[in-house]
């Protein structure tokens, strides 16, 4: 390099003394050229690693790059243009769009489109107010205010809830509290399965067969279906799954016996 540059500076004052300065100029320029060319057919190290000069086949700009980035064009713009993607307009103004648009509107026209104002429907109030439109194209424009959203959800309770699962029927039909007593009384303070003694308030009535499975009262809060149990019983029975038979008042492991089945209608 230091020798190519003293020839290149050397040569036209050689030039300029034999009276031949055209001729040294061209000389000059012929290897200043070379040096280029000799500089961009090597690979050199600039401390960052070996750095490549490399053309952009789209525009012919050259660039460097790192051969572990195995970079082909020289910008984003021109990867865009070397790609062919198929062509988009606007639907509204029928401008072409961006490769990078996501919707079929352009930003002019899609903040046009988002001031649009419609009319809708309260369903608390029944009142008309004015929303975007849309959030009524997309359903979400229900309520005209944060105090009709609150009285609304009040409404959502028992079947009318979105997250109603059939609930839970609480009623035990007629004669459920004197059959209650009369079976706390025959437990004489005791459960009945394990027989430790408990005090009356700590002991549950549970009918053996479920009541929803019982097809009158009288059945379901008859004697021999009800049994007073502990609460650790009586954990095992609804949580564990075991089973108590009225025969012998044992439990018996494995899952319940009417687990899955529909209830009987009264």
């Amino acid at each position: 390099m230091c020798a190519v540059a003293v020839a290149t500076l050397s040569g036209p004052r050689d030039d300029v003394a034999h009276g031949r300065r055209g001729d040294g100029a061209v000389q000059a320029r012929d290897i200043l050229q070379s040096c280029i060319a000799w500089l961009d057919s090597k690979v050199y190290n600039n401390g960052m690693g070996k750095l490549l000069y490399r053309e952009c086949p789209q525009c012919g700009t050259s660039f460097t790059t790192y051969p572990s980035v195995n970079q082909k064009f020289c910008s984003k713009a021109c990867s865009d243009q070397a790609v062919t993607w198929p062509l988009r307009y606007c639907v509204t103004c029928k401008r072409q769009l961006s490769i990078h648009c996501m919707g079929d509107l352009c930003r002019s026209c899609r903040g046009k489109a988002r001031a649009v104002l419609a009319e809708a429907t309260c369903l608390q109030c029944k009142r008309t107010f004015a929303t975007r439109a849309w959030r009524k194209a997309q359903g979400k424009a229900k309520f005209c205010s944060r105090p009709c959203v609150n009285e609304y959800q009040k409404t959502l309770t028992g079947t009318q809830s979105f997250r109603w699962n059939g609930g839970k029927d609480r009623r035990r039909g007629v004669g459920w509290k004197i059959a209650r007593q009369w079976a706390l009384v025959r437990a004489n303070e005791r459960c009945e399965h394990c027989g430790k003694p408990r005090q009356p308030h700590d002991l549950g009535i549970h009918h053996i067969k479920p009541y929803q499975f019982c097809k009158t009262d009288a059945e379901a809060n008859s004697p021999g279906n009800l049994i007073a149990l502990c609460r650790s019983c009586h954990s095992k029975v609804h949580r564990l799954g075991e089973v108590i038979h009225s025969e012998n008042g044992r439990f018996t492991k494995g899952k319940r016996e009417y687990r899955g089945k529909l209830p009987i209608q009264k």
